[in-house]
């Protein structure tokens, strides 16, 4: 059976192609379409699969190449700014096979905003003053994104979730029919400025004019905020940080795109695709942007409900530079010796990490009177080889972490080293 997909539309992603067509088609088979046009019984995605497929079977009325499709209908391109380039190029190739040849990746393959389907009322209006039909657009699908870039108006969503598998690819036009709701209603704390300066960077993340690197964001981020508030304790930090979100964005912006946490995750750990993953390297980004331009975010009046309402002078702060005390290494193996010096510390979050030229690192606590005992993270070569050494020499696991003080577990991973 022949499929001629219409032309795209402005910014249409594919998903809302093959919806208009089952729509001006309504004695075709939807079971049997939608396995022709992707090669696989699927559900409606912003990325999805099998694009070497959905060329071939558009070759007739696109003639577009799979890499093509994946660029012009997809949010691919936005997602590829957000990672490096072997991310990329993995994402990519995992798009043009299908999900049973393909072979499986750490992090949830992203369904990437399908929960919901956002469009502009004024967009919308326009289509129909234009006689074109009625479409969605993928700027407005971008995670986080709550309002138009071309009108500065808030969406409406669809929720997805109510259709089964094939009732998911609807036109807006049927989506108003089966029931939408406005993303963000009066009653809502939403800061429109704050929300449209999101949505134009996610816009310019989709379209290729901006590229954040995630490795980064969240570091620059959180010691902008140190810098400047100074805070002794991590927990009041993230507790500020998310106290700043909240005066820029508003109370209720987390709940309106759909994130359910109480924290906010770090970016240097973040993998996959997920969308709240992505939406907060996003709000970081922004959140940058605003603090430039407004430094007063900062004011330490903001941050007393962290406090509980104290005036700012009572807030406890840490100085702007501590004293490094000497720490001796508890490296017992080593050619140093005992008594040495480590020759490189620093304060990181309320905790003294330390780092001795034999490979031994290791954290020390600060107390209200000097820093705590090492809590070692790493042990070094030294450890290594005598493990090794008593091993071949006959003694067990248990005897060995008796003999040298390591946990068992770690006297295991030295087997292998």
């Amino acid at each position: 059976m022949a499929v001629y997909l219409d032309e795209q539309l402005d910014d249409e992603p594919m998903f809302g192609i093959v919806a208009r067509y089952m729509e001006m088609s309504p004695s075709i088979t939807v079971e049997r379409v939608i396995p022709l046009i992707y090669g696989e019984r699927t559900r409606p995605s912003l990325l999805g699969r099998n694009y070497s497929h959905v060329a071939v079977e558009t070759k007739s009325c696109w003639g577009l190449t799979s890499k093509e499709i994946i660029h012009r209908m997809t949010l691919f391109p936005y997602v590829s700014s957000l990672i490096d380039e072997k991310a990329s190029d993995d994402l990519i190739g995992e798009m043009l096979v299908s999900r049973s040849r393909g072979k499986k990746r750490n992090g949830s393959w992203p369904a990437l905003g399908c929960e919901g389907f956002r469009y502009c009322r004024r967009c919308i209006a326009e289509d129909m003053e234009q006689g074109v039909p009625r479409h969605w657009r993928r700027t407005h699908q971008l995670p986080g994104v709550t309002l138009c870039v071309h009108h500065a108006e808030f969406l409406w969503i669809y929720n997805a979730s109510k259709g089964g598998r094939y009732l998911k690819f609807v036109t807006p036009e049927v989506a108003q029919t089966m029931g939408v709701s406005p993303m963000v209603r009066e009653s809502m704390d939403v800061r429109k400025e704050a929300a449209l300066q999101y949505a134009k960077l996610s816009h310019d993340l989709l379209n290729g004019r901006v590229r954040i690197d995630r490795r980064y964001i969240y570091e620059v981020f959180n010691e902008k905020i140190k810098r400047r508030l100074k805070y002794r304790d991590h927990g009041e930090l993230r507790k500020s940080i998310l106290l700043i979100i909240e005066n820029c964005f508003g109370g209720d912006y987390l709940g309106c795109v759909g994130y359910r946490g109480t924290r906010f995750p770090d970016c240097r750990r973040l993998r996959g695709f997920e969308t709240s993953r992505l939406l907060w390297i996003v709000i970081f980004a922004t959140m940058l942007n605003l603090i430039e331009r407004d430094p007063n975010l900062l004011d330490d009046c903001r941050f007393k409900a962290v406090y509980g309402n104290a005036p700012p002078e009572n807030f406890r702060r840490r100085p702007h530079f501590r004293a490094r005390p000497p720490v001796e290494c508890p490296n017992t193996l080593a050619e140093h010796g005992a008594g040495h010096i480590v020759e490189s510390a620093a304060w990181r979050n309320s905790a003294l990490r330390c780092a001795c030229t034999c490979g031994m690192r290791f954290r020390c606590a600060e107390l209200d009177v000097g820093i705590g005992p090492p809590q070692i993270k790493r042990w070094g070569e030294a450890y290594v080889r005598e493990v090794k050494r008593l091993r071949s020499a006959g003694y067990g696991p248990t005897d060995i972490s008796k003999m040298l003080g390591l946990p068992l577990r770690t006297v295991f991973n030295m087997y292998s080293a």
